[in-house]
């Protein structure tokens, strides 16, 4: 969201890119497109909480005391209180609140695991990881791709659930091809490369782009209105 983005330059697009992966992998795994249009939601909010932490740290060109990255990991919960009020026909304060979870329980804010999780949550939070490896960051150069395909396949079923896991390899694996993803009424090509580096930086114009969402999401009333109050609840979080 430009709010956030416009704080901390180094996310442009990075939100948008990881709904972007986590909808082609919810696709992938069959969930419903009411499912996968929430996913997508999700994603587009998903660091929102870090419109709570202080610019200073979010830009930080070097390595994070203990205390900045425990003011880091509190976006989770940030992210929920801002989200939790919203009015919205899908989980959004929820699979916020779980995208830093893992299936083993090393994760955070509340150390869920396995079946605690919510699947949306184990979607986002695969797609985030992918994302956040392969973008450039403060204190460091991007990983690439490659290395953060390796993350998930070495780590595939401790912290990363199995399913999640194989459909965003899978997806990999046609990065040289592209795939069709269908929504309720309409079917349209992505290159697989554009999965990974979506390049457009998100904007309420892109977010209602007939192109990219379902009939179900267009419902422009309800779409307008929880992006509203997302940016009404989160201007009483900015620091």
């Amino acid at each position: 969201m430009s709010a956030l983005e416009s704080r901390d330059p180094y996310t442009a697009g990075y939100q948008s890119r990881s709904a972007d992966l986590a909808r082609a992998i919810a696709t992938e795994i069959g969930l419903d497109q009411d499912k996968i249009d929430g996913i997508y939601m999700a994603g587009i909010v998903h660091d929102i909480g870090k419109i709570a932490i202080p610019a200073e740290i979010l830009i930080k060109p070097t390595k994070l005391t203990n205390i900045e990255f425990s003011l880091i990991k509190q976006h989770s919960v940030s992210g929920y209180e801002i989200l939790k009020d919203v009015e919205s026909p899908w989980s959004l304060a929820e699979i916020v609140y779980q995208h830093h979870e893992r299936m083993d329980g090393s994760g955070y804010p509340r150390n869920l695991k396995g079946d605690e999780i919510i699947m949306e949550a184990r979607i986002l939070s695969v797609a985030d990881v992918v994302e956040a490896m392969a973008s450039h960051r403060p204190y460091r150069a991007a990983l690439g791709i490659e290395a953060a395909l390796e993350e998930i396949k070495k780590n595939k079923g401790t912290l990363y659930d199995d399913a999640v896991a194989d459909a965003c390899l899978m997806l990999s694996s046609l990065s040289a091809s592209t795939r069709m993803v269908a929504s309720s009424e309409r079917v349209f090509s992505i290159p697989m490369v554009c999965v990974f580096r979506f390049s457009h930086v998100l904007s309420l114009s892109a977010i209602l782009d007939p192109t990219k969402i379902s009939d179900t999401f267009l419902n422009f009333r309800l779409t307008r209105d929880v992006l509203f109050n997302i940016m009404n609840r989160t201007s009483l979080f900015i620091m």
